[in-house]
């Protein structure tokens, strides 16, 4: 029981509190496994596949458009429009309420990020969700 409530700290560390009587003395079970600490520690086995990632400033940038579950900012809004550059990770977010601004917000979003960096977009990507 201790050994769950401390988040599994292991049993010498129990039986050295208890030792100090900060927790109630009782026996502990060296033998037993915990099943949660047997989980955590299971290797994962690696990706086998390599994503390659853009090397210069706007090659591909990410759009994506997200429903806030009916949580509305404190102006109003509903959805937010996220987009990433795919080389620097460089995130623009907008709020909006509608799903159709989406293509208004990207034309402001080309414009600022063209003229800040000097480079046009060569490629947006995004998973044209109709969610």
């Amino acid at each position: 029981m201790w050994h769950a409530r401390l988040a599994h700290v292991n049993l010498n560390s129990i039986k050295r509190v208890m030792s100090l009587n900060l927790i109630p003395k009782a026996s502990i079970d060296f033998k037993q496994k915990c099943e949660t600490c047997i989980q955590a520690k299971q290797p994962r086995k690696g990706f086998t596949t390599c994503i390659e990632r853009e090397t210069n400033l706007l090659e591909l940038v990410h759009g994506d458009l997200c429903y806030s579950n009916d949580v509305l900012t404190c102006g109003g809004k509903r959805y937010f429009i996220i987009f990433i550059d795919d080389f620097s990770k460089y995130c623009y977010v907008y709020l909006v309420n509608h799903k159709s601004e989406f293509f208004d917000k990207f034309k402001v979003y080309k414009i600022e990020i063209e003229n800040k960096f000097e480079r046009k977009i060569k490629i947006l990507r995004s998973d044209r969700s109709e969610k």
